[in-house]
């Protein structure tokens, strides 16, 4: 409890967070029940993956003109798919937790703040990389449509059934355009930058918005660090051929965050 009485602070200086914030937390505290738990089947039995051998072996890091370093040579798409359905979620990040954390509350006042009244009619918003659920959730409780994209399915215990809430594993299933692409700490884990580029963006409806936080790399020489494939500077994003709103560093030990000149992560919010 003592936590969620720290989220409910910081929603209140987010206080563009705060609805959506009370709305989720009663969802969780008072009306929905967990799911069972289904445990693996002997059948089910997940293969040992050695991340070292799978992001060191033979590998560096290249710096691309774009504005990022990346992993040489690429990592094959179903050995890196493999890892993190079978390995990444279960070991290295000791499973999904579903809930709304202090970032996403930042994340969602920041985004609400800049957009000019853009969230104020329903929109369709694709959360890529949705992990732990945590902004779906407030754009949920908002009343916008939310596609969770993700290798992990994303099912919840606090919503149940709803045609708003959609969750995806393929790209071939985002067979129509959104409103919204947000993307929290997962670019830096694709295999391949110029596809997600090429794939995602074109989803986006004209006048349409998006939105990156990433860790900021700002060293000159960087070193792997698993599991990112990727390692960004502000360039990438200001090369981005978008209508940028905001693309700021920021420190991420207080919330809410502060704009700080070479920040831990990078913010990108733009308008297409």
């Amino acid at each position: 409890m003592i936590l969620y009485f720290k989220k409910i602070i910081v929603a209140i200086r987010c206080f563009r967070a705060l609805p959506a914030y009370l709305k989720f937390l009663n969802r969780r505290l008072f009306v929905s029940k967990p799911l069972d738990k289904n445990e693996p089947s002997d059948s089910e039995m997940l293969k040992i993956i050695d991340p070292n051998l799978l992001f060191l072996n033979n590998r560096s890091l290249k710096n691309h003109s774009n504005g990022y370093w990346y992993i040489d040579p690429s990592i094959n798409l179903n050995d890196l798919n493999d890892y993190y359905t079978q390995a990444y979620w279960k070991d290295f990040k000791k499973g999904i937790y579903h809930n709304v954390n202090l970032r996403d509350l930042d994340h969602y006042n920041l985004i609400i703040k800049y957009s000019n009244g853009y969230f104020d009619s329903k929109r369709t918003i694709l959360n890529f990389g949705s992990g732990h659920l945590g902004c779906s959730f407030l754009f949920y409780f908002s009343g916008h449509k939310v596609i969770n994209f993700d290798l992990e399915p994303a099912n919840t215990h606090l919503i149940k059934s709803s045609d708003d809430w959609i969750n995806i594993k393929n790209l071939d299933e985002l067979n129509f355009e959104i409103d919204f692409l947000y993307s929290s700490h997962s670019l830096e884990h694709v295999q391949s930058v110029s596809f997600f580029e090429n794939n995602f963006f074109s989803k986006i409806k004209p006048g349409g918005h998006l939105f990156f936080e990433v860790p900021n790399e700002k060293k000159e020489s960087v070193k792997i660090h698993i599991p990112h494939t990727y390692y960004f500077r502000k360039d990438y994003f200001n090369h981005l051929k978008f209508n940028k709103i905001l693309c700021e560093t920021y420190n991420n030990d207080k919330f809410p965050n502060k704009k700080t000149s070479n920040g831990d992560v990078i913010r990108y919010l733009a308008k297409k």
